[in-house]
């Protein structure tokens, strides 16, 4: 069985989340197939008709953006992240614990931020009308889609938070 599908709850909210980021991680890979073939047919046009695909670096930069917002909830609720652990090696028991959750909470914190941030900006670009330079796309979607992302990442960080501290294995939550 897999991290991922180990790391799937057996019901309730935690399902929920595992959905949420789980869709998220869907996203990012289409994200990610998009930019590959959008690069691919822009390099191939760029030797055979000498004709670039026009607003191919914007869309490209947007993907982009969004490929690493939607991984991230998965990331988290995976713990496929590398994790310097020098300090924590050294601690045992109750005080390694109380460790992971104070650092769980500064990320539920971090995440919860970047969610506030980005829905204003949402907001904001939304009613200033702002657009890409080159294809004039609307700037606000992109800035919406992230902070979706960052919200399932803040879902997904209560949820380990909300764990209790028995867990057969701490570090998939």
């Amino acid at each position: 069985m897999s991290a991922a599908q180990e790391a799937l709850p057996a019901g309730g909210w935690g399902r929920a989340v595992a959905r949420l980021s789980d869709f998220c991680l869907v996203v990012a890979k289409a994200c990610i197939a998009g930019m590959t073939l959008l690069v691919t047919v822009d390099v191939i046009l760029r030797l055979v008709a000498r004709a670039p695909v026009r607003g191919a670096y914007e869309v490209v930069g947007l993907l982009g953006a969004l490929a690493v917002a939607g991984a991230l909830p998965h990331i988290q609720r995976t713990r496929a992240f590398i994790v310097v652990e020098t300090l924590t090696e050294t601690l045992k028991g109750a005080a390694r614990a109380w460790l992971q959750r104070a650092m769980l909470l500064v990320e539920t914190i971090f995440f919860a931020l970047l969610f506030v941030q980005f829905a204003a900006g949402t907001q904001a670009m939304r009613v200033s009308r702002q657009v890409t330079d080159i294809l004039n796309l609307p700037v606000w979607l992109a800035y919406a889609a992230i902070a979706f992302c960052f919200a399932c990442v803040t879902l997904v960080c209560l949820w380990q938070l909300l764990q209790p501290l028995d867990r057969r294995d701490a570090r998939v939550a």
